[in-house]
């Protein structure tokens, strides 16, 4: 397989953040999460690299889609991630671009064929 056969795309979409009512209940943050679109034929485990730590986020079977949570621990105002793909077959890894996320956000991977 070629080295170059997982390209990343990353798209950071913000999402809509429900208004705050002034209640004394606390409200839950939506969480942070990331969104894979795995268009190859291999499957895919994926990780966020964030505040010096990676983690593992799950496998992404070929052909499907899958939206992870990223952890809360490591997701600030503004924080600095990187995605990981590492294909199960043991074939080359591929990262993506950085990402600046915010708590709330979701961001798209895409990997191609």
């Amino acid at each position: 397989m070629k080295t170059g056969l997982v390209a990343v795309a990353l798209l950071v979409t913000a999402c809509s953040h429900a208004t705050r009512s002034n209640s004394s209940s606390p409200t839950a943050e939506a969480p942070t999460t990331v969104k894979v679109v795995n268009d190859n034929v291999v499957d895919m485990n994926v990780f966020v690299r964030g505040s010096g730590h990676l983690f593992r986020l799950g496998r992404v079977t070929g052909g499907h889609t899958e939206v992870f949570t990223i952890p809360p621990a490591i997701v600030h105002f503004q924080t600095t991630l990187t995605f990981e793909m590492r294909p199960t077959d043991g074939s080359a890894r591929s990262r993506s671009d950085i990402a600046t996320v915010n708590p709330g956000d979701q961001v798209t991977l895409m990997v191609s064929p």
